[in-house]
């Protein structure tokens, strides 16, 4: 199978044949579909997720803190924390969702998490 090149645009959803990818703008609320999320500098983006889902989240470039704020009662991995901060270009966080926590699968860079 040949490579594809992907032209990333914030706002704007990208498809891939295995894995969505969202590359969203300041202050969006993200599509509970899993996938890809990319997040560039000081971007706070909300996520409602849904059972099963599988997220890996991406900061491409961050100067000013990217954060992630889960909604609807879910917390990251027992933390009681709700809000994800991605403070260095190339942060990387892999979850998978549970009933109301996101399991963390992989967290290389160390990220924060907090309270809302």
């Amino acid at each position: 199978m040949g490579s594809r090149l992907l032209n990333f645009k914030p706002g704007v959803e990208q498809e891939d044949a295995r894995w969505p990818i969202q590359t969203p703008v300041d202050g969006a609320v993200l599509k509970s579909i899993g996938g890809i999320v990319m997040l560039g500098t000081g971007v706070d983006v909300t996520l409602t997720p849904k059972l099963g889902q599988t997220y890996i989240f991406h900061c491409t470039d961050s100067t000013a803190d990217a954060t992630v704020t889960l909604a609807g009662g879910f917390v990251w991995d027992t933390s009681n924390n709700d809000i994800a901060t991605f403070d260095a270009t190339g942060d990387i966080l892999m979850v998978v969702f549970g009933t109301t926590i996101a399991t963390v699968i992989a967290n290389p860079g160390a990220l924060a998490f907090s309270g809302a």
